[in-house]
């Protein structure tokens, strides 16, 4: 016990009552539990006062600025990358801990706990050793949770990313997997199902008809599983100057990052939804944005903004379609139709009409 808790004491760096943390991650989860803000100092005395604590689903790997939280009782730590339990050891009130979902390999390191009764949920990790019950510790343990694996074969199913991409045509769905089951898993998305392999680190599926609005994607194998939303390409005719308002569709938790900035116009995100202005000299602009549960990314999609009269409508109907081709074609091959706007024909902005703009224009009117 004493080697712990030397050990972890030089871990930990106090300058004078300020803490610093050593995991970025754990420090963000802390100070959004005492609703701290980044640029404030927190006290040991602020620590002191958590009893109950939420760090599940944020990448943390290193624990050790836990032993800085002296009277914690309930410690929620699934679905994160945690390998090392030492530092739970010197936690002297801790009753509660779910480490369900992370790197764990064995539990042994607990046996010096310094806790009197301690419930543990490691459902979902790669524990192969759990001799810790045939040795001598002051701590009595409880191990609860589904899927517990005795042994180095027991089964696992780990969907290590699922994610849809829109931002591209086809749009797909990518998902990694890291099994040891033969069975097959599927993946539904609206009322498509489709069996997919499990014996491989990952795999792509193009969408046959791409849906017309944002639907869940399941992935599960009956056991385990993960999901996300499908944000198809959306397309809005504008004029200059105009906003308009993009509802993603995305449930509350989740949060937006864009990931290509609008060339002339301008974009606010608003929680889960998206709100753009074009700009005075507007003709065409596009944003590529990424959406992620927690720090977990989930999808892709595309948002295109075309100017209602300058782009691909040559008829000047207010729309672009196969008539709009066939009168770039016949301006093409000499015949110049009555109606003929030559700077919604111009698609590719090199002062000239030719089959390049023809190339252009087909594949906007095909969606692409």
């Amino acid at each position: 016990m004493m080697i712990i808790v030397c050990w972890l004491s030089v871990a930990i760096e106090v300058q004078g009552q300020e803490v610093k943390f050593l995991s970025v991650d754990v420090e963000k989860g802390i100070r959004q539990h005492l609703s701290i803000e980044d640029n404030e100092d927190i006290s040991f005395l602020q620590l002191d006062t958590i009893t109950s604590l939420d760090l599940s689903k944020r990448n943390i790997v290193d624990i050790n600025d836990l032993v800085l939280l002296p009277n914690l009782r309930r410690l929620d730590l699934n679905t994160n990358l945690v390998e090392d339990l030492r530092p739970l050891s010197v936690l002297d009130s801790l009753e509660w801990v779910d480490l369900s979902y992370n790197n764990l390999k064995s539990i042994n390191q607990l046996i010096y706990s310094s806790a009197k009764n301690m419930t543990v949920n490691v459902a979902y990790n790669y524990i192969g050793d759990f001799s810790i019950f045939g040795s001598i510790t002051q701590c009595n343990f409880t191990l609860e949770g589904t899927g517990l694996q005795l042994n180095k074969s027991a089964p696992f199913f780990d969907v290590r990313q699922l994610h849809c991409d829109a931002s591209t045509h086809p749009a797909v769905i990518r998902a990694k997997v890291h099994t040891n089951m033969s069975e097959v898993a599927r993946l539904m998305y609206g009322d498509n199902q489709i069996e997919v392999p499990t014996n491989s680190d990952g795999f792509t599926y193009s969408l046959q008809k791409e849906p017309t609005k944002t639907i869940a994607v399941y992935l599960n194998n009956g056991v385990k599983g993960d999901s996300t939303y499908f944000i198809p390409q959306t397309k809005f005719r504008l004029d200059a100057n105009q906003t308009v308002s993009f509802e993603t569709g995305l449930p509350d938790d989740y949060t937006i990052r864009l990931c290509s900035s609008p060339q002339q116009g301008s974009i606010n995100v608003d929680g889960v939804n998206l709100e753009y202005t074009a700009s005075s000299t507007f003709e065409y602009d596009e944003i590529v944005f990424s959406y992620y549960w927690g720090p977990i990314l989930k999808g892709f999609s595309k948002v295109c903004f075309l100017n209602k009269v300058l782009l691909g409508d040559v008829n000047m109907d207010g729309s672009t379609d196969i008539s709009d081709v066939v009168a770039i074609v016949n301006f093409v091959l000499g015949s110049e139709p009555s109606v003929f706007n030559r700077t919604a024909a111009d698609l590719n902005k090199d002062s000239s009409i030719d089959i390049s703009d023809v190339v252009r224009i087909v594949n906007l009117v095909l969606g692409q």
